[in-house]
């Protein structure tokens, strides 16, 4: 691939990054004293919006700014010429998603974390008991 050729196939998978992006928070480890009742799989998931900016565009990478709450972090992504679009896509948000779960864990917001699992855990059974458990009127 030439360099022009190469560089179009980076503009290609920039164009087709979204400009909002939502973002899987992991739950972190649990902290002393509390139950550990998550199952990955089947348990509720919290999302963090995360906007996503093209800082610049180089031969074969892009710089890619990614901004949340407070927060922001530029990295560069390198996209390799022997990978398809879809794994590249895949690549970038995965990285993005590792992202800001290490930003998350590093500015010691885990118990904010906890805090949103267990709110949405609370509203989710609330809901599951006025729909499932009460008594027909009729």
């Amino acid at each position: 691939m030439t360099n022009d050729t190469m560089q179009r196939y980076v503009d290609f998978i920039c164009g087709e990054l979204p400009e909002y992006k939502s973002v899987l928070l992991y739950r972190p480890d649990v902290l002393k004293g509390q139950s550990a009742s998550y199952i990955p799989k089947i348990g509720p998931k919290i999302y963090e919006r995360v906007k996503i900016e093209i800082v610049e565009k180089y031969t074969r990478s892009a710089k890619i700014k990614i901004s949340f709450d407070n927060y922001s972090d530029e990295s560069i992504y390198y996209m390799s010429r022997h990978k398809g679009p879809d794994i590249l896509l895949s690549e970038i948000n995965s990285k993005i998603e590792k992202i800001v779960n290490r930003i998350f864990i590093e500015n010691d917001r885990k118990e904010e974390i906890l805090k949103r699992y267990e709110n949405y855990k609370i509203d989710l059974s609330g809901l599951m008991d006025k729909q499932f458990f009460t008594k027909d009127p009729n």
